[in-house]
């Protein structure tokens, strides 16, 4: 899978909350809340691609050499993933509140809605290539057996 490259994740952010925006049709007072958002939300997605790169260049280099994959370091790895994810969430959910707590009942519906389907798509597609890694570490093991 090819890595994604900064402008392409930045303007799939963009196309996101462009989408929110729209399905939440925004009163005057409002729109005053939403910039924080906006920007906090660009940001992320920001550090997220870069993030996302990283790992996946650094695992290309940990290939080219052969070695034997040190399970620590991928553990210490995945924590530092994990805690940076955190902060992100973070950071996200306190740029909302203030937007989130102007919201009607039916655009806060709309609002979770809306970040479930993001997160949905993001779990299926991981959960989608986990699977054909073990399909195919399966299927060389078995022609190996052969």
């Amino acid at each position: 899978m090819a890595a994604q490259s900064r402008d392409s994740g930045e303007t799939l952010a963009a196309a996101k909350l462009a989408k929110l925006r729209v399905c939440l049709t925004l009163s005057a007072e409002q729109e005053k809340y939403w910039q924080a958002l906006e920007n906090t939300a660009r940001d992320l997605a920001k550090s997220r691609y870069a993030r996302r790169n990283e790992v996946r260049q650094a695992r290309a280099q940990a290939t080219k050499g052969k070695e034997p994959v040190d399970i620590a370091s991928r553990i210490l790895d995945r924590a530092k993933g994990l805690r940076a994810s955190a902060d992100r969430a973070e950071k996200f959910a306190n740029a909302a509140k203030p937007l989130l707590d102007s919201l009607n009942p039916g655009q806060k519906r709309w609002f979770g809605i809306l970040l479930r389907c993001s997160a949905r798509r993001r779990t299926r597609v991981r959960r989608r290539r986990v699977g054909l890694t073990r399909f195919l570490q399966r299927a060389k093991a078995r022609a190996a057996a052969k």
